[in-house]
């Protein structure tokens, strides 16, 4: 009595798991790079979205506002009649430093909205410098890789 079996043997599925595991670590390593550069875009579109934010709280509220960047943390707190209230405070991944250069790590807004100290000052991550150009009165800035 002759038995017709279907299906694959032990040996086929090991090549084809095999295979599939191979191309599973090769597409993870492709990825790494990839997480850590959408990391740094994120990173860097939030703080101009907050940096923008401070501005326009300044202006409309018609109160000096500072926003300081530490290497945990960085907040916005604006200086109004009733005393200083943050606006803005936001945790950082972990890796990124903050380093003076031609000024400190803050941006300071007037209350007409304008930066009342212009200059640079760097932000590291993973080995890379980028240089944060502050722009006098306008509130605009510039990020630069080095």
């Amino acid at each position: 009595m002759l038995h017709n079996q279907k299906g694959f043997t032990l040996i086929e599925s090991i090549v084809v798991l095999s295979i599939v595991s191979i191309l599973s670590a090769i597409g993870w390593a492709a990825f790494q790079p990839m997480y850590e550069k959408k990391a740094v875009e994120h990173f860097f579109e939030q703080m101009e979205e907050d940096i923008l934010y401070a501005q326009h709280y300044s202006l409309v509220h018609k109160v000096p506002t500072v926003l300081s960047f530490s290497n945990h943390a960085y907040q916005a707190v604006s200086y109004g009649k009733a005393g200083a209230k943050t606006i803005i405070e936001r945790s950082i991944k972990n890796g990124f430093t903050f380093q003076k250069s031609t000024m400190d790590p803050e941006i300071r807004f007037t209350d007409r909205g304008t930066v009342s100290k212009s200059g640079t000052f760097l932000v590291s991550y993973q080995g890379k410098t980028y240089s944060i150009i502050v722009y006098l009165g306008s509130g605009r800035f510039n990020v630069k890789e080095q």
